[in-house]
């Protein structure tokens, strides 16, 4: 490639790649929390580094949030109807439904509102024409959503291992990145996420033994972990080409097209090696005993 064409790199293509890259950048982000308060750093670069640290310390503090919140209910006095000794009507617990209420609709506010604005925006000034136009864009952005809501669990954890990681004096490393890993089949899904599918089905366990009324909150949670196998096989196969559209698709960029004519000689190379390469009929006839 000439000086000065570009670089391009696409995401890892399935969630196994996409942890262990998350694995490498969680060490890198943590190891700057250091810099956050060094000397003579600027308040934005230092917010910056905060903020990068923060992405991933979240994830154990949502399983602290949800840990916490199934340890209370064991420590909760028992509601108390007539607290008076005269009185006639009962006072019926506060049940926080405003709280909760409050708590859903910010977490939706925080994840999703922002999506569909940048969806509304892109209909409104004819942007989503490079996206596969209005429906199809709609689409991509309603499977984002389902997708990354269901794959949030996983995350959860997978965040949380490499942040205990890191803290405990593991060094990851930089192994160089899996090109190309294409699809997984369900034994690899089982391989890699079976640990979920335990940690899910305690979790499940646990919650119905301490509190059962819990349980169903947090089915939200704990089925993507026992669907984990499921999940990261079927989300390793490629999806139809109405979704997930990009200008690119259309126009590919010259670093883009430059990669592919590389691959396609590489790849006719590699056919014709390998074609000669096999012995003839002939020769097998006269090979010696």
């Amino acid at each position: 490639m000439k000086p000065g064409g570009g670089s391009f790199e696409e995401g890892p293509e399935n969630v196994l790649s996409f942890a262990r890259r998350e694995r490498r950048w969680c060490q890198g982000n943590l190891q700057h929390a250091r810099l956050i308060f060094a000397p003579g750093l600027r308040a934005g670069a230092g917010l910056s580094f905060c903020r990068n640290v923060t992405a991933y310390v979240v994830s154990l503090l949502w399983a602290a949030f949800l840990i916490t919140s199934a340890i209370s209910t064991l420590y909760a006095p028992p509601p108390e109807y007539f607290p008076g000794p005269y009185q006639l009507f009962p006072v019926f617990p506060d049940t926080s439904t405003r709280e909760i209420t409050l708590l859903a609709l910010g977490v939706l506010g925080l994840l999703v509102v922002p999506k569909l604005l940048i969806l509304l925006h892109a209909i409104l000034t004819k942007r989503a024409r490079d996206f596969g136009r209005s429906l199809r864009m709609s689409l991509s952005v309603l499977t984002e959503i389902v997708l990354t809501t269901l794959l949030a669990p996983l995350m959860l954890l997978y965040h949380s291992r490499a942040v205990l990681q890191v803290l405990s004096g593991q060094d990851g490393g930089w192994p160089a990145n899996q090109r190309n890993e294409g699809r997984l089949s369900l034994a690899d899904g089982w391989a890699a996420g079976r640990w979920i599918v335990f940690i899910g089905a305690a979790i499940i366990a646990a919650v119905q033994w301490v509190a059962p009324d819990l349980t169903i909150w947090l089915l939200p949670v704990a089925v993507p972990m026992l669907l984990a196998p499921l999940l990261i096989a079927w989300t390793s196969r490629p999806l139809p080409r109405t979704l997930f559209a990009v200008p690119e698709d259309a126009a590919p960029l010259d670093v883009v097209a430059e990669y592919d004519s590389i691959c396609d000689v590489w790849r006719l190379t590699w056919n014709y090696e390998h074609l000669m390469a096999k012995p003839k009929a002939a020769d097998l006839t006269h090979a010696p005993a």
